[in-house]
């Protein structure tokens, strides 16, 4: 039997401001989540990849859907405004506070303050980044649930 960490979004209330859930690792509450309702991903088991992100400029939990582009083959990544890479439109596992400007299906983390907003979020990356990490090093599929 193939190892994996099991990574679950649970989804909690859906308002104007945005999609708010939770993320355990392992069945353990981790952190706050916020989505932006109208381009949020389906519920359904996705695979996460870290995959080096031009925009970011490092590796980022990235979430593989269909027809996925790989960031050296985005257009955005290769455009720029003035001296900065455009924003990547693949979705990620990433920082922020809160859903507006975000139209890619991303997951923002953090701890969840009121509708739509969450603080801490670095930190909060950083614990899920480091989780993820620890198993991607260990050869071990990372598995994405969105409930």
């Amino acid at each position: 039997m193939e190892k994996q960490i099991n990574i679950i979004l649970q989804r909690v209330r859906s308002t104007r401001y945005g999609l708010d859930g939770e993320l355990f690792i392992n069945n353990k509450k981790i952190c706050d989540t916020v989505e932006n309702t109208a381009y949020c991903l389906d519920e359904g088991e996705y695979k996460i990849e870290l995959k080096k992100c031009k925009h970011h400029l490092r590796h980022m939990p990235v979430i593989m859907i269909k027809r996925q582009p790989v960031c050296e083959d985005c257009v955005l990544a290769k455009m720029k405004s003035g001296n900065m890479p455009m924003p990547c439109r693949c979705p990620q596992i990433t920082t922020g506070n809160g859903m507006c400007g975000h139209r890619d299906g991303a997951i923002i983390v953090g701890e969840a303050v009121c509708h739509g907003v969450v603080i801490h979020s670095r930190a909060a990356f950083d614990s899920v980044y480091g989780q993820i990490i620890k198993y991607v090093r260990r050869e071990q599929k990372v598995v994405l649930t969105i409930k």
